[in-house]
């Protein structure tokens, strides 16, 4: 039998699966609804390599992230996105390279709240989903030991 203090040891735990539900759902939503948002032509402002360390490891993570900005409704608006990431910084600049100061690109928009806004629609949609299931998962087999601990008492 568990004791109340083993089963609030797992309560930290649930919260944390049930706070990345609702972040992965979330994210999953605009995922989701970006695939309707209509496109407007924007330009690219800038492209950065962004650099990370790995935990636990020398080696580095190098992301190519493109800044761009478009107009609607006399309104300005900027986003950055970022591509491909590769243990290589000559394939990050390679990559980076395929996006130019002032290039002219199609980004989509959120019409209620153009301030949401990327450069393709859906991308994270799998992602998102995969993780919002398992938090979910994890939130339910958290919860279901809660309940069959209160029933063995």
């Amino acid at each position: 039998m568990y004791s109340t203090q083993q089963s609030l040891g797992r309560l930290p735990i649930l919260l944390m699966a049930l706070g990345c539900f609702f972040w992965f759902g979330y994210q999953w939503c605009i995922s989701y609804g970006s695939l309707k948002w209509p496109e407007h032509t924007g330009t690219i402002s800038e492209v950065k390599i962004e650099s990370q360390s790995r935990s636990r490891s020398s080696s580095r993570i190098y992301s190519p992230r493109v800044f761009y900005h478009f107009v609607h409704d006399h309104v300005s608006y900027e986003g950055s996105e970022l591509l491909n990431s590769s243990n290589s910084l000559q394939v990050a600049q390679q990559s980076a390279a395929m996006w130019q100061h002032n290039q002219r690109l199609q980004i989509y928009y959120n019409p209620h709240n153009p301030q949401q806004n990327r450069l393709h629609q859906g991308e994270q949609l799998g992602i998102d989903g995969l993780l919002a299931g398992l938090a979910l998962f994890v939130s339910i087999c958290i919860g279901c030991s809660f309940c069959f601990d209160l029933k063995m008492r």
